[in-house]
């Protein structure tokens, strides 16, 4: 699958629903959703997915991270990256041993 046929999708994709610019999952699902089939055949059956003209969802993830690198409109809401910065944060102190979890 070329990623100048996946482009367009994706691009439509991130300009209609907003919840697809933060989460490569939600993306993917909507990606996937305009042909009807097996998730299972989508997810782990390459030739499935050539014969739909379906990309790999590692493919819709870098076109999504190049069109939002080109175009800041198409990025995730301020409010959700200062959460996801937050939460990395929390993780960091976490791993370091100095926050929340007990032994």
């Amino acid at each position: 699958m070329k990623f100048e046929t996946v482009e367009p999708i994706v691009k439509r994709l991130l300009e209609k629903i907003e919840e697809t610019r933060a989460d490569d999952n939600i993306l993917y699902a909507y990606y996937v959703s305009r042909v009807d089939g097996d998730v299972t055949k989508v997810l782990f059956d390459r030739k499935y997915r050539l014969m739909n003209g379906l990309a790999s969802y590692e493919t819709v993830s870098r076109v999504r991270r190049k069109l939002q690198e080109r175009d800041a409109r198409l990025k995730p809401s301020k409010e959700y990256i200062a959460a996801r910065k937050k939460a990395e944060a929390e993780y960091k102190a976490y791993a370091k041993g100095k926050g929340g979890a007990t032994k």
